[in-house]
C-alpha cells in the first residue's frame, strides 16, 4: 500500500462518502432543518461524563442512534463503522478521541500477521493510528480537536473519514478478512 497524501485523503473522503451513503448536500440539509443542532458547545469543566452526555443528546437530537457506554464517559456511535467516542475537555481545548476495535480470529490473535496488518495500515495512511491492544484486538483511533465547540459538518466529516479509512484499509482486503471475526 502506498503512502497517502493530503490530496489522496481528500479524494478518499469525497469518494468514500458516496460509498457509505453520505453526501455534502445531505449534511447541508441537516443544518437547514435544525440550525440549533448545527454545532455543539462542550462543557469546559473537565467532566468527561457531562461531555459524553452532551454529545449523546446532540447526536440523538440530530437523529442518530447512539448510546452512552457503561462507564458514562464515552458514546457508542455508528456511522459507517462502530466507534467509541471519548470527549475530553479542558477550559480552552477539547478533543474527541474516537476508537474502533476489531476482534481477530482465534488462530490469528497472537500471530505476526495481525502485527503486520497494523504496521502496513499505518504506513499506508497518516491520519489514524492502527494498533494492537494489550489484549490483542486490532484498534483504529483518531482525534478531532476543537476550541469550545464544533460544527455538525466538522464532526460528520471526521467520522466519515474514519469510516472510509477503516473500510479501505482494515475491512476490505481478503487477507485481512480472514484475520478478523
Amino acid at each position: 500500500m502506498n503512502s497517502m497524501t493530503r490530496r489522496d485523503a481528500a479524494k478518499l473522503v469525497a469518494t468514500g462518502l458516496a460509498g457509505v451513503g453520505l453526501s455534502g448536500s445531505a449534511l447541508a440539509d441537516d443544518e437547514k432543518k435544525a440550525p440549533t443542532l448545527s454545532k455543539l458547545a462542550m462543557p469546559k469543566d473537565y467532566d468527561h461524563k457531562e461531555a459524553a452526555k452532551a454529545l449523546k443528546v446532540w447526536l440523538t437530537d440530530r437523529g442518530f442512534d447512539c448510546k452512552l457506554n457503561k462507564d458514562g464517559e464515552s458514546v457508542q456511535y455508528k456511522r459507517g463503522v462502530l466507534l467509541n467516542i471519548h470527549p475530553l475537555t479542558t477550559d480552552t481545548l477539547g478533543l474527541l478521541y474516537c476508537v474502533a476495535y476489531y476482534t481477530p480470529e482465534e488462530d490469528y490473535k497472537d500471530s505476526d500477521e495481525l502485527d503486520k496488518l497494523a504496521t502496513r495500515t499505518n504506513a499506508a495512511q497518516k491520519m489514524l493510528r492502527v494498533f494492537i491492544s494489550s489484549d490483542r484486538y486490532l484498534g483504529v483511533s483518531g482525534c478531532m480537536t476543537f476550541r469550545e465547540e464544533f460544527t455538525a459538518q466538522e464532526f460528520d466529516a471526521f467520522v466519515d473519514y474514519m469510516a472510509v479509512v477503516v473500510r479501505r484499509y482494515v475491512l476490505s482486503d481478503k487477507a485481512v478478512k480472514k484475520l478478523l471475526k
